[in-house]
């Protein structure tokens, strides 16, 4: 009989064991998601200002405000889905979402409560800090500073969600945006603010500092995944309070792309050690033959 030679892999991806194909697989999908999320975000604008034209003449913000933001949103989405100047990309995605949290709070045209546009705010904030962990993908490490700045960014909004959970009235802000937008179950938001504080646990030498970051990467998910499915999914509540259909609906989309960041955050370590384990195996393997 014929010896039979086992090939050698032609990427480090056949090294992996299935159960590591299939988390590179989960990584892989929802990172099309995410760089697809400016067409998302785009599509939710234009039916939003769509539901408000059945009621109002004119638009609640100005024109070229409008086009700037949906045109920021495709050429950003395009720029990530081609990889294509795509660290360019997330900086305009970025910077569009913390100048819609800006006209959120501003434009009077909205006709908004003071609660609701607060909410608006920090979801938007919260946004451009998980767009800001999509430039580490590529390094399999969130050592770098845009990393940094996006767990902070995420940490101040949390920290403000969290401080505003509170069962009573610890700043001067609007009590009513208080009792609409937060209730006092939500205090595990401040889990995420640990980043804000310690840092890139990752990078540490200090192993206590990992453990405590990565503990506030599964506490703030668990507590994005609580507001989405026990408060935002709620459509007849917010609309009865006068929230317009499709707001709600970029709320929503807004809570699942901070979850699938932070994920895709939480991950890079552990997906940088696979790979390198990964390409070691496959080097060996070609040598042998």
């Amino acid at each position: 009989l014929m010896a039979t030679s086992v090939p050698s892999p032609d990427t480090f991806f056949d090294c992996l064991s299935p159960r590591q194909r299939t988390g590179v697989r989960c990584l892989r999908v929802t990172h099309f998601l995410l760089a697809r999320g400016g067409l998302f975000q785009a599509i939710c604008l234009m039916l939003w200002l769509a539901e408000r034209a059945g009621r109002e003449r004119e638009p609640p913000i100005h024109p070229w405000i409008i086009y700037g933001h949906a045109f920021v949103y495709l050429v950003s989405s395009t720029g990530l889905s081609s990889r294509f100047l795509s660290r360019i990309s997330v900086y305009a995605l970025c910077a569009i979402q913390v100048h819609s949290a800006y006209v959120f709070l501003t434009a009077p045209g909205l006709g908004y409560q003071i609660w609701l546009r607060m909410r608006s705010a920090l979801r938007s904030v919260a946004v451009a800090g998980a767009s800001f962990r999509l430039l580490s993908t590529n390094q399999y490490s969130s050592a770098s500073y845009v990393d940094r700045l996006g767990c902070g960014l995420l940490g101040l909004v949390s920290g403000l969600l969290g401080l505003l959970s509170l069962p009573f009235e610890a700043t001067k802000m609007h009590q009513e945006a208080q009792n609409h937008e937060h209730a006092a179950t939500l205090g595990l938001l401040n889990c995420n603010a640990f980043h804000w504080f310690v840092g890139d646990g990752s990078s540490s030498a200090n192993g206590f500092l990992t453990k405590l970051a990565c503990l506030a990467d599964k506490c703030s998910v668990l507590a994005w995944i609580l507001m989405l499915f026990t408060r935002d999914c709620s459509f007849d509540y917010w609309q009865k309070q006068g929230v317009d259909y499709y707001l709600q609906a970029r709320f929503l989309l807004d809570d699942v792309t901070v979850i699938l960041s932070i994920l895709v955050g939480s991950s890079l370590p552990w997906l940088g050690d696979v790979t390198a384990k990964a390409r070691v195996e496959r080097d060996k393997l070609r040598k042998r033959d």
